[in-house]
């Protein structure tokens, strides 16, 4: 797939349920990131390649249950939009456990950072399973959910490349509205109906549980959630991001329309 340079909305079900066999897909580059969509992946009985070297890559589990063999750690196993994040300079394998048919397989996102910066030692791993965000190696869908009731907004993942927050709004609350000249913004929706209002003059995209949306550089955007439930929005981003909110800041140009 080509990276869109206009807002896009991608529908993770649609995407999966038109490959019939197991696929890798480039679903699109931020200006940080390779962000793959690795679709329908089967079950192995062992690892036909050496393990990966993080540079601080994080997976967000669409389907499906996988095992995650990072470092000398124990292994975990996500499932359906569990985040599981490796730290940098780590290597890691992953493998499918287990389905929900009997030929077993699953689907992902998975985030590779481009540039990693300097050369650095081995990331911690955080060991204590009584840990709460940043930076666990798996934040399950059931903590966020829990965490969204005590607080609005929580910061799952923060290094030196990206920055994954998961927000929680009530429904017909709105986001005030600004943009972002120098880097480019997507979202994983895990729960809810959202509506974002992206530009001037365009299509209102509107999302389910399970969509990403990607906004690039420059585009005003607001969101709203819809409907009668809560939602949880996963917003990728950046440590050091920079929000224009008002047309009259002419620390930045203007927006796209």
């Amino acid at each position: 797939m080509q990276t869109p340079t206009i807002p896009t909305v991608f529908s993770l079900s649609d995407i999966i349920s038109s490959y019939s066999e197991s696929k890798s897909i480039l679903l699109f580059e931020d200006d940080r990131n390779d962000v793959f969509l690795h679709v329908k992946e089967k079950q192995a009985d062992d690892f036909s390649e050496p393990a990966r070297i993080s540079k601080g890559d994080f997976s967000i589990i669409v389907d499906g249950t996988y095992t995650f063999f990072i470092d000398n750690h124990e292994p975990i196993k996500p499932s359906a939009k569990d985040i599981v994040y490796i730290p940098k300079n780590i290597g890691y394998y992953s493998k499918i456990t287990s389905g929900e048919t009997s030929e077993s397989s699953g689907s992902r996102l998975s985030i590779y950072p481009k540039n990693t910066g300097s050369p650095a030692a081995k990331s911690q791993i955080k060991t204590d399973k009584n840990n709460e965000p940043p930076n666990m190696l798996l934040t399950s869908y059931r903590l966020l959910t829990e965490l969204a009731l005590k607080q609005r907004k929580y910061t799952i993942i923060e290094n030196d490349i990206n920055s994954l927050f998961s927000i929680s709004d009530s429904p017909k609350t709105s986001s005030q509205g600004h943009w972002h000249f120098d880097f480019d913004e997507w979202w994983y929706i895990p729960k809810g109906n959202l509506e974002f209002k992206v530009g001037e003059n365009r299509p209102l995209l509107k999302t389910k549980a399970g969509d990403v949306v990607y906004v690039p550089k420059g585009f005003r955007h607001q969101i709203t959630t819809l409907g009668t439930e809560p939602s949880i929005r996963m917003p990728v981003t950046t440590l050091d991001n920079v929000h224009i909110w008002t047309d009259e800041d002419d620390s930045a140009p203007p927006p796209k329309h």
